[in-house]
């Protein structure tokens, strides 16, 4: 039984160890624990099986031990304990002498490394006497553990990385968020000024109503007037009313439209509209798509989910964020605008006051709506877009050539969808006019000379 049981352990030995056959009687059999002289004191039954102290201890039943190995019964001896076998604590005491007698110089080098020190395995020095099936299993353990330890700081670069990501988007975010604010508060801007211009139209309606109800008194006064001189008197006082009326109407024309006010409005206005147009139409196109979230984005992570983090945000990110992708969309339309406003010379400024003087006689309407259309351009001309052909029929489209000081105006008309360009003259504008500066552009349109 003993050299079957020797074979069949050392068949379970690792590699470059089945060959120390000191080992195996080191062990207590039952136990698998190294013998020692304190507590694991080895003891020898009369079958000649030796076990450790504890393990004899627990096979006693009623005076009587039964052998682990071979089954036989045995009487637990006068003295309550069976003999201590000296013959192996001898032998283990010499194998320690001679394997601390045989320790090589570099391995008092490792025993002095930090515990945790890579290539050391913390709590070796404590696992002397244990054996070797007990250390394989440990050993698995340990490569379980030590996989288990990778794949956490796997994990864990993965998690900074898209830790890292997401910050960077919520940057990109904040500067969008940013850059939207200032539209939205353009917009505000324009709406308390659309606020203020109400309640100053509203001031001045209420003034000319007054002077209404003053004049339909004067109107009754000149009606029921009697005698002569109540008909002076009441002819010189309306005519005061009247000249008051009169002085309230021009600070009323003058005063409205505000030109800041108009170009402003005017300029938030589009600006917003083609931001709000470019993000539906993204919005359009993601929702064509089926991507962006909801169901179909959630549908798609299962089959990602064995790829790392970073493989699942790349195809979530193809194309990018919904909200990102909307964002830029509105932000590229509202600086295409906002370029295109400041090329055109639209509002506000010098440009939108010295437009003013022109159009200072005809009504507010006509004035608002003079500002908030968009200037004429000579590729308007060119193409006869409806606004121009109105200007044109109505004889507003004027070109002025400016030398030393002094201009003149020629009036450019349109007959049989043929532009002609009259002769120049200095000449005052036309309330509404709109004029365009002679150059090689305006030279560059098919005009025609009156006959």
């Amino acid at each position: 039984m003993e050299p079957a049981r020797m074979d069949n352990k050392t068949a379970q030995l690792p590699l470059g160890r089945r060959d120390s056959r000191e080992d195996y009687f080191q062990d207590c059999p039952m136990c698998l624990t190294v013998f020692d002289e304190m507590v694991q004191r080895p003891r020898t039954l009369p079958c000649g099986h030796t076990f450790c102290t504890p393990c004899v201890n627990g096979l006693m039943v009623q005076g009587q031990v039964t052998c682990h190995n071979c089954h036989a019964v045995h009487a637990v001896p006068e003295a309550g304990k069976f003999p201590i076998s000296y013959t192996i604590e001898n032998l283990l005491r010499r194998l320690r002498r001679t394997s601390l007698a045989s320790t090589p110089p570099s391995a008092e080098k490792d025993t002095a490394e930090p515990a945790h020190s890579p290539g050391t395995r913390p709590g070796e020095k404590g696992q002397t006497y244990l054996n070797d099936k007990v250390r394989s299993l440990l050993e698995k353990q340990e490569a379980k553990i030590l996989a288990a330890i990778h794949n956490c700081q796997k994990v864990k670069a993965q998690l900074n990385q898209y830790e890292t990501t997401v910050r960077g988007w919520g940057r990109q975010q904040l500067s969008l968020e940013d850059r939207l604010q200032s539209l939205v508060d353009q917009c505000k801007d324009a709406r308390m000024l659309a606020q203020q211009e109400e309640l100053s139209a509203s001031d001045k309606k209420q003034q000319i109503n007054q002077g209404e109800q003053q004049l339909h008194t004067m109107l009754q006064a000149i009606r029921r007037a009697a005698s002569g001189v109540e008909a002076y008197k009441t002819i010189e006082d309306a005519d005061h009313v009247m000249e008051e009326e009169t002085q309230r109407e021009e600070e009323c024309l003058a005063m409205f439209p505000d030109v800041h006010t108009v170009t402003t409005i005017k300029k938030a206005t589009e600006v917003s509209q083609a931001a709000l147009e470019a993000a539906a139409t993204v919005q359009a196109a993601q929702q064509t798509a089926g991507d962006g979230g909801g169901a179909a984005g959630d549908a798609s992570l299962p089959a990602a989910a064995a790829s790392s983090i970073r493989d699942r945000v790349d195809a979530l990110m193809s194309p990018p964020l919904k909200a990102t992708e909307v964002s830029h969309a509105a932000l590229e339309a509202a600086a295409t605008v906002q370029a295109a406003q400041q090329t055109a010379g639209v509002g506000g400024g010098a440009a939108g006051d010295a437009s003013l003087p022109a159009a200072a006689a005809s009504s507010i309407r006509d004035r608002v709506y003079a500002l908030k259309s968009p200037p004429l351009k000579v590729e308007d001309l060119r193409s006869l877009t409806q606004p121009a052909r109105d200007l044109l029929q109505r004889g507003l489209v004027f070109a002025v050539h400016k030398r030393e000081g002094w201009s003149r105006k020629a009036s450019i008309s349109l007959e049989d969808d043929r532009l002609y360009l009259h002769c120049l003259r200095d000449q005052p504008l036309p309330c509404g006019a709109v004029t365009l500066r002679v150059g090689l552009s305006l030279l560059s349109l098919p005009l025609s000379l009156p006959s």
